[in-house]
């Protein structure tokens, strides 16, 4: 059995083009009454708005973690030198994971959020590691 984890099949962007044209019709069909409403459902409409919800989400996710995580680091490193370490290791890590995913992506269907996943847990991951590092260095040079 040949299963796609969006729920919206191989080709998920004529797919979504297809339900909103059908979304469309129906609600033009529909009289304008608040007794009445009607609607389509099932699994690829659900799939369609929880992908449309996450991506909006993962988006606003991103333009907020990154710079509170910066703001963070840089009070707790308190050197300009040493927030530049997790910077560097931010983008390297980010650069890294997006070429080993782009032949993958390639070859197979890939979830339309998974990015957002990678940029969040190469986010997390580098700063921790940057912490980690950061506070070694310090113990280092107190002794």
């Amino acid at each position: 059995m040949n299963r796609n984890t969006t729920g919206l099949g191989k080709d998920q962007a004529a797919q979504k083009e297809a339900l909103t044209f059908l979304e469309d019709r129906v609600s033009s069909l529909c009289p304008t009454d608040d007794d009445f409403t009607c609607g389509i459902t099932g699994i690829a409409v659900i799939a369609k708005d929880i992908l449309e919800g996450v991506e909006k989400n993962a988006t606003r996710m991103e333009l907020i973690a990154f710079p509170l995580a910066l703001l963070v680091l840089s009070l707790v490193l308190r050197s300009v030198r040493l927030l530049l370490l997790p910077v560097c290791c931010i983008g390297a890590s980010l650069a890294a994971s997006f070429l080993l995913m782009w032949p993958v992506a390639s070859l197979v269907d890939v979830i339309s959020f998974a990015p957002s996943v990678m940029i969040s847990l190469g986010l997390a991951l580098s700063i921790d590691y940057a912490l980690f590092i950061g506070s070694r260095f310090r113990e280092e040079t107190r002794d």
